[in-house]
């Protein structure tokens, strides 16, 4: 890194200047623009300059006109005659905020952009986006089972959960999801197996496993291990809940992990064939309920994107990142 002197500053390749407030920013830029017109002969219709904001865009038009006009009060000849050309085409100095060169830019180059002529921008598409998730969630719901629509209602309470959780993805519709290539219905056979091993092990020694977790000397009993009412609410859902593919309350009681992170000094975990089955379901659960969320909230997010696509297509409208992604 060397100090920043603008006079021989490179006009050449990729350039990076760090600067804080107040370090003169807008000064050295005027001094950039300056040489670029007289160093380079380059007109301002051939100087791009972006910033962030429209205030920011007027503040550095204003200043950039002024520097130009203090230069010429001391030049002559032909770089007087510069000066004064580049003052009277101010108004064609290409100054944006990065969202206004795009539209510019866009608007210049309609017909190999593909966008209309008439279109109109936008700062706000939230109703729009509103309007799609509840579409695709009233849709969601009508094709759904009643154990699908029960599971919709666990992971998002309404439209505008869903339309929070897939945001991201329509900012950034080109982002890889991962993992990508996930066979659900290979992990729902998965799980559905482990299931099915472990109800037929509890139904033949769950009587076992009971006396076993119960009496245990080596494990502690309080509200994060095995404490009576915790073992006795996991024991009353077994069966049903290993019935419905669902795991039951305090599960993770059956876990090696938990039975060996529960016990007292010196204390050892008692031993089952069910405690590693128990983990493998509770592996393949997770899998399989990972995947399936991501698998929806994928095909949610490009039904969404693309109601949202339509709609703006068909009120002639553009948001920030439409801007953006045209033009790129």
């Amino acid at each position: 890194m060397r100090p920043l002197n603008p006079l021989d500053f490179p006009l050449h390749g990729e350039q990076l200047i760090e600067a804080s407030a107040g370090t003169g920013k807008t000064y050295t830029l005027a001094t950039l623009y300056l040489r670029l017109l007289l160093e380079r002969g380059l007109s301002v219709t051939e100087i791009l300059v972006v910033t962030f904001t429209e205030a920011a865009t007027q503040e550095l038009r204003g200043r950039i006109r002024q520097r130009l006009h203090d230069t010429l009060m001391e030049s002559e000849g032909e770089t007087a005659q510069r000066l004064r050309d580049a003052i009277v085409r101010m108004d064609e100095a290409a100054i944006y905020t990065i969202h206004g060169f795009c539209q510019r830019t866009l608007g210049d180059a309609a017909f190999e952009s593909g966008v209309l002529f008439d279109s109109e921008f936008t700062t706000d598409e939230t109703p729009l986006r509103l309007a799609a998730a509840r579409d695709y969630w009233r849709h969601a719901l009508a094709e759904a089972d009643e154990a699908g629509t029960v599971w919709l209602l666990s992971q998002w309470s309404g439209p505008e959960a869903l339309l929070a959780a897939v945001a991201p993805l329509l900012v950034h519709p080109e982002a890889r999801r991962l993992p990508e290539a996930v066979d659900i219905g290979v992990l729902e056979a998965a799980r559905r197996e482990a299931f099915e091993t472990l109800g037929a092990i509890w139904r033949e020694q769950g009587a076992e496993v009971r006396e076993l977790l119960d009496n245990a000397p080596g494990l502690t009993r309080n509200a994060k291990s095995y404490r009576s009412d915790r073992l006795a609410e996991l024991y009353a859902g077994m069966e049903g809940y290993l019935a419905q593919d669902k795991l039951p309350p305090n599960f993770e009681l059956l876990t090696p992990g938990l039975l060996g992170a529960s016990l007292k000094k010196n204390g050892t975990a008692p031993e089952h064939p069910l405690f590693e089955v128990a983990a493998g379901l509770a592996h393949a659960h997770h899998d399989f309920e990972a995947a399936r969320h991501a698998h929806f909230l994928g095909g949610a997010a490009d039904a969404i994107a693309a109601s949202l696509e339509r709609a703006k297509a068909a009120g002639r409208t553009l948001f920030f990142d439409d801007l953006l992604r045209k033009l790129d």
